[in-house]
């Protein structure tokens, strides 16, 4: 129910209840778990109702960061990536235009000056991005054999032909990876725009498994975005412009073609109704329904030439705007802010507006804005007459505060928690305290059974970020897990006694905010001291829990597997927030 989801650990829903599908099998992947469930749900459904219509949506964490997946297909591509990202650009546009993927005469744009040549990295340097490029093409192929089981099973209940296959993506690649990579996006995710190449290095061998939340340098979201500049989170064709493929033997004549019209995402769902021979229904259950904006697709699906129907699209994020008009965009990259500049904010009136005809300049290789002054101001015109209409304004632009918002919305402050277990497991980050940098007590009051317990008390986070106060060997422990490259221990100098207890710890943050003082107390009694050397502002994870009684998910500390629940009795536990 988030992003970033782990792919070896994942925390999941099945309908309402809570799962951890990869207990007990070391070699679990989400990727090949959604297949399996989806090979499940259609041998059921055509052997239940061979005759009734299905509709199925699968989407699964790859390829969205991070790139995991078992590293015997991160070794096939062993090498296959040592000449670079400026090299491997061309062989990619020649086989663009042999394919036909982009028309005759596309030019191939130029490196940004924001992106560094291959050539400015050291040898061991590009070793190390090699391998994250090496990680991403592994979860490809591996992605690519999931959908092809579900092809089979769909060939195999003699359902494929009449299937309509739409397969694409939400944006172009992503350069939240910043200059060097990352071996954890929660880096990003608070602020740590750039990873310390020391850090990446350290964890070459290990670069897409469970040990790193990783994610590829921006000069591989340049190559992979060829012919196009740009990326994830602009609205030029690098960040927007993405493949789909249509598949419909029964519906569908040509086969092997390439079709050229303008086509949104929006237009998915009326492509749906129309080969359905659906109309979309006005009201349903008596409230009136909102309209489909898009486009359907048919049209192009039996006839190659034909005149394009969706004309006129506006686009907007983080203040980047673009209108694309009868074969023409205007777009504007804001504050000239790429994804790994996302704390850069600034007035909208000076961003400067770029023009091109992509109906002949597909890559956006040619700005005419200057050559065709009238021609910009009637699409930026456009473009605030869609956003009048689709509710665009106001504009924001700043990243980091969106972020800080899902706290705010959804999360009810106040300075006392009172949490019981079982059931307060797999509570949302953004749900539970918001004790970051921030002074608070931790309390919890057990029965310790005679020869003593082990086991999680409460825990934020997981293996690449958190907090958690355990109990290991009988002695009370708090660790702190900044980044999954620094990590502090507190542990209570004596063992818990039998019987009825009360656990504390509080936390007091420096002046700063950047470090704190962890101290332990049982029944009253300080047992331990210690300094967190290096805290977390923003959040500990996208889609790790916070969890009283236990630590689901992957562990925040690496003194306790995923067997970690409390031995003891645990009657609850209580957040103060001064």
């Amino acid at each position: 129910m988030a992003a970033d989801a782990n792919n070896f650990t994942p925390v999941m829903f099945a309908g309402h209840e809570p799962v951890e599908p990869s207990r007990g099998n070391p070699d679990y992947h989400l990727t090949e778990d959604l297949a399996d469930k989806a090979i499940q749900y259609i041998t059921g459904a055509v052997s239940i109702n061979p005759e009734k219509p299905f509709f199925m949506f699968w989407a699964p964490g790859a390829m969205h960061a991070p790139h995991h997946v078992p590293k015997e297909y991160i070794d096939h591509y062993k090498g296959k990536f040592d000449m670079g990202w400026d090299e491997l650009r061309k062989p990619i546009h020649k086989r663009q235009l042999e394919i036909g993927i982009i028309p005759e005469g596309t030019v191939l744009t130029e490196r940004s000056e924001k992106v560094l040549a291959w050539d400015s990295f050291s040898a061991e340097e590009q070793a190390l991005l090699a391998r994250q490029m090496e990680a991403f093409a592994g979860q490809l192929t591996h992605t690519d054999e999931q959908i092809g089981r579900i092809i089979a099973t769909l060939k195999r209940t003699g359902k494929l032909d009449n299937t309509l296959i739409i397969l694409t993506s939400d944006n172009g690649a992503s350069a939240e990876g910043g200059l060097n990579g990352s071996h954890n996006e929660v880096l990003y995710l608070n602020g740590v725009v750039e990873t310390e190449m020391a850090e990446n290095l350290k964890r070459q061998d290990v670069w897409g498994s469970e040990e790193t939340d990783n994610h590829y340098d921006v000069g591989w979201a340049w190559a992979g975005n060829t012919p196009y500049k740009y990326f994830k989170q602009t609205v030029h064709h690098g960040g927007i412009a993405d493949p789909l493929i249509v598949h419909w033997p029964a519906g569908i004549k040509a086969r092997g073609e390439i079709r050229d019209q303008f086509a949104h995402i929006i237009d998915i769902g009326p492509t749906i109704m129309e080969a359905l021979g659906v109309t979309p229904p006005a009201e349903i259950d008596g409230i009136k329904q909102s309209p489909f904006e898009g486009t359907s697709m048919a049209y192009t699906f039996n006839e190659a030439n034909a005149p394009e129907r969706h004309t006129r699209q506006y686009f907007e994020q983080l203040g980047n705007r673009a209108m694309y008009l009868d074969g023409w965009v205007a777009v504007t990259l804001h504050a000239d802010r790429l994804a790994f500049e996302p704390n850069r904010t600034a007035p909208f009136e000076d961003d400067v507006w770029e023009l091109y005809h992509v109906a002949e300049d597909r890559s956006q290789s040619k700005d005419l804005a200057k050559e065709y002054p009238e021609k910009l101001e009637e699409l930026k015109q456009a473009w605030e007459e869609e956003a009048f209409k689709y509710n665009v304004y106001p504009l924001h632009d700043d990243l980091f505060g969106r972020l800080s918002n899902v706290t705010k919305i959804y999360a009810p402050q106040r300075k006392e928690f009172v949490f019981y277990p079982p059931g307060a497991v797999r509570i949302p980050e953004a749900y539970s305290p918001q004790v970051k940098n921030k002074n608070h007590t931790i309390t919890a009051y057990a029965e310790i059974p005679k020869g003593g317990a082990s086991g999680v008390l409460v825990a934020t986070g997981g293996i690449y970020s958190g907090y958690s106060l355990y109990v290991k060997d009988n002695h009370v422990v708090y660790h702190y897990n900044a980044y999954n490259e620094d990590r502090y221990t507190i542990t209570g100098t004596e063992p818990l006694p039998e019987g009825e207890v009360v656990i504390e710890a509080k936390y007091t943050p420096s002046n700063d905010k950047k470090t704190a003082i962890v101290t332990l107390s049982v029944n009253g009694k300080q047992i331990g001291s210690g300094k967190v050397g290096r805290t977390l502002p923003g959040t500990y994870s996208v889609s790790e829990t916070f969890d009283v009684g236990q630590d689901t998910g992957t562990s925040v500390s690496k003194d306790y597997d995923r067997d970690n629940e409390f031995t003891g009795t645990l009657d609850k536990v209580v957040f103060n927030l001064d």
